[in-house]
Order: C-alpha cells, then structure tokens, then sequence
C-alpha cells in the first residue's frame, strides 16, 4: 500500500515555513508585503497564496506529488516560451514552489464566461506553434520531471487501470461503472491498443500538453498559467477542453458540424499542416478525440492513487472518464 500525501496546506508550521520562504524572496527584490497573504485555493493536489506587495499581487503556489514537476517546468517555458508565460519571479525547485505576478484577468472573467470565438481563434494557432516546438525537447521535459505519457505506454496503462480495484468505482453512483460498463471496457483493450497503434501511425511527435486548457486559465494577455496537470502525450488531446467550453457556451453538441467549431478546429489544427497533410491531420483528431478522454483518465488516476483528502467526486473521476470514453459514438466497440 502506497502512503498518500496529505497535504500540510492548513498546518500552521507549513504555512510559517512557506511565508518565511515568502518574505526572503520578496527581500531579494526589493519588495515589501503590504498585507497578511491570503490561501485563495486549497485542493488536495495544491494551495496557492495571494501577496499582496507594494509592487501589486504576487501569487505563491505549493503542489503536492502529482503537480511538484511545476516550477522546473515554467522554469524551462521561462527561458524557451517567454511569451506564452507569466515570469518565474522565485521557485523552489524541490518542494514543488513557485512565485508569480498577477497576471491580470483571464479570458473567462474578462469575457464573463461568454464564448468569445476570436480570442480563441488567435490562442489556439500560437498555442499549437508552442506545442510544435516542445516536441523537440523531449528529454529536457522529462528532466523537468513532466510526466511522460507517450501513445507506446498508454495501452498498458488502459489495462493497468482497469486491474486497479481501488481506482475503478462500480455502482450505481453518477459518474461510477455498471458493472456492464466495467465489462465493455476490459473486452475493448484489444481495440484500445489498435487505435492507439493507429493515431500512432500518423507521425506526430509526442508534445507538451496542458492537461486542463481552458478559460480560467489563460490570461487576457494571451498568456497560459496553471501548469500542474501537463505532461509529455500526443498533443491534440489538449483540444479536448476548448472543443468541450464551446460546445457548452452555444448550447450545442461536440459532434455537431457548427460553422463555429469549424473555425475552432481549423485554428488548432492548421499550424500542424507543417508535419503532415492536413486531412491527415484531421483524421489523426478523430482518433486523438476518443483517446484524449482515455488520457484524463490517466491524469486523474495519478492523483487518486497518491493523494489523501479527496472529495467523492474526484474520486470517481477515474470511472467517469473511462464511461465517457465509453460512451464516445464508435463503432469499434
């Protein structure tokens, strides 16, 4: 039985230590606190601090297991993507710390949740050039302790999980597996690792990938935060959550043809026309679509299995996922 990390947020000798380390890095700049810091976010997997500075607010985050990667990698997007980043002001490389500015109002607050479809259409195409150029650096992502999630381990890891009892929730709960459901998905391995073979056999590169792109989480200024679920994977799965926002926002499917969804899809997926025909490209999606449902399946079993204090529903992410990706229309299984 693995020990899971529970996390010290709330403890007063945690929170003395992490304000010291605090106090010492605004000291290295020349920055005084012009108020007691504020915990704006507690979860189990990471706590973040607002400091309010004689600069502006300053913005400490702490991730526990699954998100202590964070800093090494904004350290590294620092000096390689400076411009799709907030600066790294101060990290603490191996207690998973870092410190940012404000980085204004994200897309969300500035645009009060509507689905405005330009901002997108200008993020997506410079989000993919970034992701086009991480494929390169493989091994210093991975040196930078970002989870490595390549499509050769991913069949491996659907049957993995699947064996796990204590990640899969068979019951009649929202989000858990009937017992049927839980069935069809272990006689779908067989097609599982076909498709993954297959997407595999369109040649792009593993990439960088976000892990919850969305409009909270990116900035006005185009600039993306909140780096704690990414990981080194096939890219287009990082389409998944914008696809999904504007689905939502319209009121309409995620299969529909929309004239809007067009356009979305055309601004992430042109700039990749640089590596393979772009109906190749497409029909790479359709396949990176389902499998990308698998791949939060992956994410959320991470911090199930090394992370104490969750909520029930973040424990029945891992079935949930896999029932959307069940109930994804195929006809492969």
């Amino acid at each position: 039985m693995v020990t899971k990390f529970n996390a010290p947020w709330q403890q007063s000798e945690w929170r003395a230590e992490a304000e010291n380390w605090i106090a010492e890095r605004l000291a290295e700049r020349g920055l005084q606190a012009t108020a007691p810091s504020e915990q704006v976010h507690i979860r189990p997997w990471s706590t973040v601090l607002r400091v309010p500075t004689n600069e502006g607010d300053l913005f400490f985050k702490a991730g526990g297991p699954t998100q202590k990667f964070e800093p090494r990698l904004l350290k590294l997007l620092n000096e390689r993507r400076p411009e799709d980043v907030l600066p790294l002001l101060a990290a603490d490389l191996e207690r998973g710390w870092s410190l940012l500015p404000d980085g204004g109002q994200t897309l969300r607050a500035a645009n009060e949740g509507k689905p405005k479809l330009a901002a997108w259409l200008e993020i997506l195409p410079r989000y993919a050039k970034m992701q086009i150029a991480t494929a390169q650096w493989s091994s210093d992502l991975t040196n930078a302790g970002v989870p490595y999630r390549r499509l050769d381990i991913l069949a491996k890891a659907y049957v993995d999980i699947l064996n796990d009892p204590e990640a899969i929730v068979i019951s009649n709960e929202e989000d858990a597996l009937t017992a049927g459901q839980y069935e069809r998905l272990v006689r779908a391995a067989t097609h599982i690792e076909e498709m993954i073979a297959e997407l595999d056999s369109f040649g792009i590169p593993a990439a960088l990938e976000h892990g919850d792109l969305h409009d909270g989480n990116i900035f006005s200024s185009r600039k993306i935060y909140d780096w704690g679920d990414a990981a080194i994977t096939h890219p287009f799965f990082t389409f998944l959550l914008p696809l999904r926002f504007m689905t939502h926002k319209l009121g309409i499917g995620e299969y529909d043809a929309h004239p809007d969804l067009i356009q979305l899809k055309d601004a992430y997926f042109r700039p990749w026309a640089e590596l393979a025909p772009y109906d190749k490209i497409l029909e790479a999606w359709k396949l990176a679509y389902h499998l990308s449902k698998f791949q939060r399946t992956i994410g959320w079993y991470q911090v199930v299995k090394t992370t104490a204090g969750l909520d029930r529903q973040d424990e029945l992410s891992v079935s949930g996922w896999f029932l959307e990706f069940l109930n994804h229309p195929t006809d492969r299984f």
